[in-house]
């Protein structure tokens, strides 16, 4: 998906969007795939925000970031259903807890040939 958004803005796709957060949950901070071209990204693109975080890293660990799980990060964000889009990708439980939340904000289901705001990809 961020791919798909570093792509955006260019003559192919004017509809690039003002600002894109990745919100990145994993079990450990090893598992935090991505991490490093995410971290790179946001150095050169000040529209894009990252904000890694893990439910299950030992406490002693290195990891000095956000812990929990990403349903305790969404509800710090200012989502707003008028003018955002979420993209939620990962382990089913949590995209049903997640989409159920933003639901009842006022986010809508959706699909390219339905519209909406709320895009969901199921990965476990």
């Amino acid at each position: 998906m961020l791919r798909t958004y570093a792509r955006s803005g260019t003559e192919h796709r004017p509809e690039r969007w003002n600002r894109c957060v990745v919100v990145h949950g994993v079990r450990r901070a090893e598992d935090l795939a991505y991490a490093d071209e995410i971290r790179s990204r946001c150095s050169r693109d000040s529209s894009l925000g990252y904000f890694p975080i893990v439910s299950r890293e030992p406490e002693r660990s290195h990891w000095a970031g956000l812990r929990g799980r990403v349903q305790s990060v969404l509800g710090d964000l200012p989502l707003d259903p008028a003018t955002g889009h979420v993209f939620l990708c990962g382990n089913p439980n949590m995209i049903e807890e997640v989409r159920a939340t933003l639901v009842a904000r006022g986010f809508k289901h959706g699909s390219p040939r339905r519209g909406g705001n709320l895009h969901t990809e199921r990965y476990w």
